[in-house]
Order: C-alpha cells, then structure tokens, then sequence
C-alpha cells in the first residue's frame, strides 16, 4: 500500500494550524479577562475611596458639632449645625433617619441634603443616577454638590448615605452609617457595588 506524503504533509500542517490557532485564542482570551480583571480592581479600589471619604465626612459631622456647641447630649447629630439643638431634647433639631448626599459647603462644613432611596434600574438615565452622583471637581476632590457633566467620571459611580439609629429615635447614643457606591463596569451592564457601614457613638457625653 503506497501512502501520500503530500496528503500525510498537508494533514499534520492543519493539525498544527490548529493547534497554534488555539493556543492563540486562548492566550488573547487570558489576555482580555485579565484586562477586564484588572479594570474592575481598579474601579473597585476608587469605590471604596469614595464610599470611605463619606464615612469619613459624616464623623466630621459628628466632631463638628461638638466643637460648635457644649451641649454633646443634645447637639452631637444636630442637623446643619441648628443651634437649636441646645438644652433640646425633642429631637426637632437632630439629623433624621433617611437617605443623603453629603458635601463640603463654601463654609467648610459637610452638608447633607435628603434624597430619595432608590437604586439602578438597568440604565445611567434615572432618578437615581442624577439624585445621587458623583464626579470629580476641579482640585480633584469628589463632590456631589452640583450637577456638571463635564465632571462625571468614566464609569459614572453613585454615592447614597444611609442614616439610620438603633434605638426609638434620634436620641439614642449611636447612629448608623451606610455610605453605599455603586456603578457600572465599562465592560458591562452589570451594576457594581460597594458598602461600608460603621456606627458613630456619642461618647463624649
């Protein structure tokens, strides 16, 4: 029986085509996912700067109003640094459970402004998106005290504080702290998040 060595040559070229063929789509495969990999820390490790400066914020808030006023029982979480706080008990002038956005007015204090709770729906364009993003100003510091689109971030990343307190009402000792980040990878549609939490004590009362 004759054999072809031109047949036998062509077959083990293709064989090794293939095998080279595969061994490059794999490569490039490794290669995209761990750029993919890579992107992802990156924008994870920026999320968790944002959602910490916040955390952050909120114990200047808290130190803040110690330094303005001597009444610590009364004005530890006092709302915009209300002096009615003082020999005040009711509560009237405490910080309220809820959602925020919280920045540095031009008076150098932290600000909080009440949002509405809410989350990603698939899609930038949304309540959410706009009532709580964040971006970048121009001294680099993150901000969420306008809206300026040439100052957005790319991917756009959103920032929510959750007030709430452990006890009856705002009277209790502690308050809890929920600085919530989201956002959406460049590679997907896939909504990102990052959550810290802490509990502020009034323990200088």
């Amino acid at each position: 029986m004759k054999y072809s060595l031109k047949a036998t040559s062509i077959i083990e070229a293709i064989v090794v085509l293939l095998i080279i063929v595969t061994g490059v789509v794999g490569m490039y495969s490794i290669y995209i996912q761990s750029i993919r990999l890579s992107e992802w820390t990156a924008e994870k490790i920026q999320a968790i700067q944002i959602a910490r400066e916040w955390i952050e914020a909120m114990i200047q808030v808290r130190d803040t109003n110690w330094n303005i006023f001597s009444d610590y029982e009364n004005c530890w979480n006092s709302f915009h640094y209300d002096s009615g706080c003082i020999s005040n008990n009711s509560a009237t002038t405490d910080i309220p459970a809820g959602s925020y956005i919280i920045y540095k007015g031009n008076d150098g204090f932290w600000n909080l402004i009440p949002r509405t709770s809410g989350s990603y729906t698939g899609s930038y364009i949304n309540s959410f998106d706009t009532g709580f993003a964040v971006w970048k100003e121009s001294s680099w510091f993150y901000t969420q005290s306008g809206w300026l689109a040439t100052g957005l971030m790319n991917p756009r990343y959103t920032r929510e504080i959750r007030i709430s307190y452990p006890g009856w009402d705002s009277n209790s000792w502690e308050m809890n702290i929920i600085s919530l980040v989201q956002w959406s990878n460049r590679n997907s549609l896939e909504v990102k998040t990052v959550e810290l939490d802490t509990v502020l004590t009034n323990w200088r009362d």
